[in-house]
């Protein structure tokens, strides 16, 4: 057998890690000033937060767990026509709290009632991992800065579970400005953190002769 390059990356080659094992003072004084600014908005302004585990979640009856992930999604498909990116079906968020029972947790951000930014995560061991975000294009709650919010619940969260790091999970890599993730990677900077950059993937070729189709087939997908 032999190795090739992957036809594409399933999962990014950077990320973002927070070290959790510091104080939430030294958290914060090392966040860009936006960010520290912005946590601390959300919270005055009122913006609350709640969570769902995947064990919960998994428990509950039909109708719940339908009304939790149309709020996910109503604010997933905002989020996804707002920035130009695509996502999953929304059945492949619910399999993934239920499938995860014990790792996934759902989390949401609320003022006044409504449910205006949302995340899922994982806490395995010592490492978190956010998934998923997204929130309301509405500008009535855009002022309210609520991701930002909803990122150090998530935070304290992950210490709470005695995770040593937070894995914000794919930034664009060095050097690329218009790359797709250069937005989203703003955002994930302001919380401060190290970049960890990983090897891209490979494939392992079994059948040589079979091989240059299956990557022809994979370009023209």
């Amino acid at each position: 057998t032999i190795t090739q390059k992957a036809t594409q990356n399933y999962q990014p080659t950077d990320t973002l890690m927070l070290d959790l094992t510091k104080t939430d003072e030294t958290l914060l004084a090392e966040m860009k000033r936006k960010g520290r600014y912005n946590i601390t908005l959300s919270q005055k302004k009122g913006v609350t937060f709640s969570h769902i585990t995947g064990k919960e979640f998994s428990e509950k009856s039909a109708t719940e767990q339908a009304e939790l992930i149309n709020e996910f999604w109503r604010l997933n498909t905002e989020t996804t026509s707002r920035d130009g990116f695509s996502g999953h079906q929304k059945e492949y968020y619910e399999h993934f709290l239920t499938q995860l029972p014990d790792y996934a947790v759902l989390f949401f951000a609320e003022y006044e009632g409504k449910k205006i930014a949302t995340a899922i995560s994982t806490f395995c061991g010592d490492k978190a991992i956010y998934y998923f975000g997204a929130s309301t294009s509405d500008p009535e709650y855009r002022n309210l800065m609520a991701p930002y919010g909803l990122q150090w619940e998530m935070i304290q969260f992950a210490k709470s579970k005695h995770c040593k790091t937070y894995d914000f999970l794919g930034i664009a890599p060095e050097n690329e400005p218009k790359h797709a993730y250069a937005g989203i990677s703003e955002f994930k900077w302001k919380f401060g953190g190290y970049r960890a950059t990983y090897a891209p993937g490979s494939e392992i070729v079994l059948d040589k002769k079979w091989y240059p189709i299956y990557r022809l087939a994979k370009k023209l997908k």
